[in-house]
């Protein structure tokens, strides 16, 4: 093993990127190529480039699903060979002004995002960072598809037998098709931080491809615009202001630690940054929509027989996005349909019918996925609610006024009357910039392009995150609604700068935007520190160091593990843990339980999960006389081949417990693996 492991990876994620580049980037250019979206064949190389590069997973998620269900994904290497011989000669037009900067970029957000998101060894101690969570979840969905293709299943719930996966998996299938073809080269880990460069690639596609359609006046400005569009993407609300006001008061009381993201005081309005990291699916499919979106509005009318290349590429693209971001997919298509009322009532009835074809088509083309889903779910629990959106110091401060104010008319209307607060600390510059837009720019030559279309943009997606969400985990649906506005917004702050940086009569809020950007700039790197430290800094208690000596340890454990142990057999942890890292980044494989959050989330029957639990945790707590038959039992009942202690676990502690008399696979200060028995 070199002396420090955490780099040997880094090669591999390169690979899987270039795996990426190779595959996707082709298909996505021969797929415009034929169905002109922004009138495709008739722009330069590099908008071409752009416009592959951003539509990426538009169409080969679904093509993927269908791969992956009906032959293999092997065959994924045609559309793509291919899609090379008509994207080589774009690439040989470029110019080295144009491929200069995009290398630079590459390289730039490749090593960024690897030293964020990779697990660093030093010594016997693997850091992980904070999104360790979110991406133990990406990665073990990622190898579940690798190992059951089609429907996969669930990778951290297994009660026994293997039940299905209920959730949007497709964004993966990309991941999961370059592990495969690198023959194993690419770990999951490793393709899913290189997917998640590529999707960050896709999204600065897409402002370049916003700027080229929607920016104002000469194009020659936009080179410069779509330089501080690019940087704007580093700035967020104003998040560290109640962030560390927050801690304070906690850290006064006593109460020590780090949060593991300054996003979480509050219902969140996801910055950038985390967008890409935490989240990729939705980054993907953000510009997906977005794109889709002002295709439809731009793009002169046609009559429709012209039009059967877009029309079918945009029921594939639906497909992919629900299949991908189910969320966001929900907010596009609010979108689009009051975008469409509106262009019926005015008579304009080609897009119309253009949507209702492609909604024709897409509806059989997903009917498998949903037959899936349904097959997969377990329980029947309301998914949606109605809401006012949360605001984090009233969630701390209300209940202390009584049982009034957290429920009922009146907290929802406290929260309502709370929201301009909320919203103007969430966004920050970007609210800011949404008043002196509609000040100084609104109905001017200044303004954006798209006219009235966007309304339907703006008012609906704020609607609903505002007042609809999502009650599976975390209100994913409140959070991801926002992005298209956010998008909006950054593009408005563009043009409020240019405007403000070279005017006079608007020169006194020049202040104003410089230190609301700077406090947005500072909470995002603040955020990037604490995605690196929060989980990994020396705390008195030693706890940090204790779990990260207890993550090599792990580590090493799954590399014994996976090389001598088929990975349909079970491995069983202690599962009475809010979130285990480890099984996810490193185990490839399913497991009984994983842990509390995602063992009991996307569909799990939560009286099933209960009892899983209730039987497996006595066997890493119990040393008494007939544990060990217990156990036994237990790993009969739910087909567990090997049991994974460790050091913190009540049955560890007791030398003369059973564990210590079995012969074990793998043993270290930290962590004991030995055979279940009972099989």
């Amino acid at each position: 093993m070199p002396p420090n492991p955490a780099f040997a990876g880094i090669f591999h994620t390169l690979l899987g990127l270039l795996l990426y580049f190779a595959l996707f980037l082709p298909l996505s250019f021969g797929v415009c190529y034929f169905a002109q979206p922004f009138g495709f064949r008739r722009r330069s190389a590099f908008f071409r480039l752009c416009v592959a590069q951003a539509l990426s997973f538009a169409v080969a998620p679904y093509l993927l699903f269908l791969l992956y269900r009906l032959t293999t994904p092997w065959l994924i290497l045609l559309p793509a060979a291919g899609g090379m011989f008509l994207l080589l000669p774009a690439l040989r037009r470029l110019r080295w002004r144009h491929l200069k900067p995009v290398l630079a970029i590459t390289i730039v957000l490749a090593g960024a995002t690897i030293i964020l998101l990779t697990e660093w060894n030093i010594g016997s101690a693997t850091y992980l960072s904070s999104e360790a969570g979110d991406h133990a979840w990406h990665v073990a969905v990622t190898h579940a598809l690798t190992m059951d293709r089609v429907p996969p299943f669930n990778p951290g719930f297994a009660p026994g037998r293997p039940v299905l996966l209920f959730y949007h998996y497709f964004w993966y299938l990309s991941a999961s098709t370059v592990e495969i073809v690198s023959g194993g080269l690419v770990t999951a880990r490793n393709a899913v931080v290189a997917g998640t460069i590529y999707t960050a690639l896709s999204l600065l596609a897409t402002i370049v491809i916003s700027a080229g359609l929607l920016f104002p006046g000469p194009r020659r400005r936009n080179r410069t615009r779509v330089w501080l569009s690019f940087s704007l993407l580093l700035v967020t609300g104003l998040d560290v202001v109640p962030s560390l006001t927050y801690f304070a008061w906690r850290w006064s009381q006593g109460a020590w630690g780090l949060p593991l993201t300054i996003e979480w005081w509050n219902e969140q309005v996801t910055s950038w940054t985390n967008t890409v990291l935490w989240v990729p699916h939705n980054t993907a499919i953000l510009c997906v929509i977005w794109l889709l979106y002002w295709e439809s509005v731009l793009v002169p009318a046609a009559p429709i027989r012209r039009r059967w290349p877009i029309i079918v590429f945009r029921a594939v693209a639906l497909v992919s996005a629900f299949g991908s971001a189910a969320w966001l997919f929900l907010v596009g298509v609010a979108v689009l349909a009051v975008w469409l009322v509106r262009q019926a009532l005015r008579g304009n009835r080609e897009q119309v019918r253009e949507w209702l074809c492609a909604g024709l088509i897409a509806a059989p083309l997903v009917a498998p996925f949903l037959v899936d889903l349904l097959h997969a779910r377990m329980n029947t629990a309301s998914t949606i609610s109605f809401s006012v959106r949360r605001f984090g110091p009233a969630d701390s401060l209300l209940p202390s006024l009584g049982s009034a104010f957290t429920t009922g008319f009146l907290h929802q209307a406290i929260l309502f009357l709370l929201l301009p607060l909320n919203y103007g600390l969430e966004l920050g510059v970007f609210a800011l910039a949404a008043l002196l837009y509609w000040r100084f720019c609104h109905r001017t030559p200044l303004a954006l392009r798209g006219g009235d279309a966007w309304w339907p943009l703006l008012a609906t997606s704020a609607l609903i995150a505002t007042f609809v969400r999502s009650d599976i985990g975390n209100n994913d649906l409140g959070w991801r609604a926002f992005l298209p506005i956010q998008f909006a917004l950054l593009l408005m702050l563009v043009l409020v700068w240019e405007e403000f940086s070279t005017s006079q009569r608007t020169a006194r809020w020049r202040p104003l935007i410089i230190a609301f950007a700077a406090t947005g700039l500072i909470t995002t790197l603040s955020d990037l520190t604490l995605l690196r430290i929060a989980m990994n800094y020396p705390d008195p208690a030693g706890s940090k160091a204790a779990a990260a000596e207890r993550a090599f340890s792990r580590r090493e454990a799954y590399r014994e593990i996976n090389l001598q142990i088929p990975q349909e057999l079970y491995v069983q942890h202690n599962p009475a843990i809010v979130q285990d890292f480890e099984q996810g980044l490193f185990g490839n494989r399913r497991v009984p339980v994983a842990d509390y959050y995602y063992g009991s989330e996307f569909g799990v029957d939560k009286d099933l999960f209960g009892s899983t639990v209730n039987a497996l945790t006595p066997v890493f707590r119990d040393c008494s006389a007939g544990a060990e038959d217990y156990a036994n039992l237990i790993a009969s009942n739910y087909q567990i081949r090997f049991w994974m202690f460790q050091n913190n676990d009540p049955a560890w502690r007791d030398p003369a417990c059973w564990i210590r008399q079995r012969k074990p696979f793998y043993a270290d200060n930290n962590v004991l693996v030995i055979p279940a028995g009972g099989n």
